[in-house]
C-alpha cells in the first residue's frame, strides 16, 4: 500500500524591493487622496497636470521616506518647476511651510533600517 502525503504550499517571502514599491504607493495614495495641489498659493506657476506625492526631503532619506510630514500633494506642474528650481523650493518650504521644514532638517540625518511590513501595516 502506497501512502499519500499532503503537498505543502511553499509560502514564498515578498522581497525587500516589492515591499518597498507596495509602502511607496500606499503612501503615494495617502498623500494624492489631499485631493488638491498644496502649492496652489505659489502663483508663479500655475497648476497643471495630476496630482503627485511629493517629498520636501528626497527619497532617499530613508528615515524621512514615509512620515507623512515629509510629504504634499501637488500638481505635476509644480512638481516639475520645483524640481528644477531648487533654490526657489527651499524658499517656498521655509516660507510656506516653517515648522515642517525646521522638524525635518532636525530628523533628516537620523538613521534607521526600515522595516517596510511595519510601514504596510502602518499606511493600509
Amino acid at each position: 500500500m502506497k501512502l499519500k502525503f499532503a503537498k505543502v504550499k511553499r509560502v514564498k517571502a515578498k522581497s525587500k524591493s516589492a515591499l518597498k514599491n507596495k509602502a511607496d504607493k500606499l503612501m503615494s495614495l495617502l498623500v494624492r487622496s489631499i485631493g488638491y495641489c498644496q502649492a496652489r498659493i505659489f502663483t508663479k506657476v500655475h497648476c497643471g497636470g495630476g496630482l503627485q506625492d511629493c517629498h520636501i526631503v528626497g527619497r532617499a532619506n530613508m528615515r524621512l521616506r514615509y512620515d507623512p510630514i515629509n510629504h504634499l500633494c501637488m500638481c505635476a506642474g509644480h512638481h516639475v518647476w520645483f524640481t528644477n528650481n531648487p533654490e526657489a523650493w527651499r524658499t517656498f518650504i521655509e516660507t510656506s511651510w516653517g515648522s515642517v521644514w525646521k522638524y525635518l532638517q532636525e530628523h533628516k540625518e537620523e538613521k534607521v533600517k526600515t522595516d517596510y511590513e511595519e510601514v504596510i501595516r502602518r499606511l493600509s
